[in-house]
């Protein structure tokens, strides 16, 4: 059986865009960047992006997502992403900095109340 690549899931204001494969690469990001600018044209302002299934991200899509957050970086907007705890993903934010600059969840169900809390 063959899996969406990705699934896009509204939670009340909040949409999670799940990437549903294990490996996002150079190839994948120009598709990331076009569903979060799609969310964004049609009123979406909590976008949580859940890489919980990857295994790895290189350095395009992992800037794909820099470039999503900081075209929701207003007081209007909330994005954020989902890594699993322990996971290449997570070490590979963890060294290049990128917790500082993003919002990084290890749980959906935490990210989502979050978001779901925030006005």
């Amino acid at each position: 059986m063959k899996y969406k690549d990705y699934i896009t899931e509204d939670f009340g204001e909040v949409a999670v865009v799940t990437v549903n494969f294990s490996r996002a690469t150079l190839k994948e990001s120009d598709e990331i960047r076009n569903r979060i600018k799609s969310l964004i044209e049609i009123g979406c302002k909590k976008i949580i992006v859940d890489l919980s299934y990857c295994d790895f991200c290189d350095s395009s899509f992992m800037g794909a997502l820099v470039l999503c957050s900081k075209k929701t970086f207003t007081e209007d907007f909330s994005f954020a992403i989902i890594v699993r705890q322990g996971s290449y993903i997570e070490k590979l934010i963890e060294t290049t900095g990128l917790n500082k600059v993003l919002k990084i969840y290890d749980n959906r169900s935490i990210a989502i109340n979050h978001f779901e809390q925030m006005h």
